[in-house]
């Protein structure tokens, strides 16, 4: 591999790894907006999701002339596609969250708890994917694979748990459908993070 090609393939993996902790950094501003209700945050989470969407297409595109000169950089080809898709779920959860901010619809107490562990565990598990990104092991692989099954899990419960608030009288019917988006969209960026995982060790 030449100096010239070795120095591009690192520009490429700096630039996914760079992707990583802006989805992590819409993450964070997500959870800032659902605290505080502040329709800021929606803002410059959109912003920063934004910002993925905008590059994932000429990135991939540059993944894959590179990768021809260098099957080392083939396994990271599909990581920009996943990380768009990371950031779509975000957008979809900004966009929840401010209609939430916009009408002045509460979620009970618990639901609140619910989706504010999720979002710190999703947040956990973006920063460990723009570390994997740098140093690839089975290790953290593994882990990575572990908390979207725990997600996933956790979620499914919280969604359970839900319904019956909601045949209660505890929620609203559109807290409840607010409530259930986010959930989706939380366990499509954990699995996406998985995906991710699986693609990078398996190369």
């Amino acid at each position: 591999m030449t100096t010239a090609t070795g120095q591009k393939v690192n520009e490429i993996i700096l630039e996914i790894n760079e992707m990583c902790k802006k989805a992590e950094d819409s993450i964070s501003m997500l959870q800032n907006a659902f605290f505080y209700n502040k329709f800021i945050f929606v803002g410059e989470a959109e912003r920063i999701a934004g910002e993925i969407g905008d590059r994932e297409a000429s990135l991939t595109a540059e993944a894959v002339e590179e990768a021809q000169r260098n099957p080392e950089l083939k396994a990271f080809v599909s990581i920009p596609g996943h990380l768009e898709r990371i950031s779509d779920h975000a957008r979809k959860i900004a966009q929840c969250i401010a209609e939430k901010i916009r009408d002045n619809i509460l979620f009970s107490d618990k639901a609140v708890s619910e989706i504010t562990f999720l979002m710190q565990r999703t947040k956990e598990i973006l920063n460990t994917v723009s570390d994997y990104v740098l140093a690839r092991n089975i290790f953290i692989a593994n882990y990575l694979g572990e908390s979207e099954q725990e997600i996933e899990r956790s979620a499914t419960k919280f969604s359970t748990l839900h319904e019956e608030r909601l045949i209660e009288g505890v929620c609203s019917t559109r807290a409840s459908s607010l409530y259930l988006h986010i959930l989706d969209s939380i366990k499509g960026i954990a699995w996406h993070t998985r995906q991710i995982a699986e693609k990078l060790i398996a190369s």
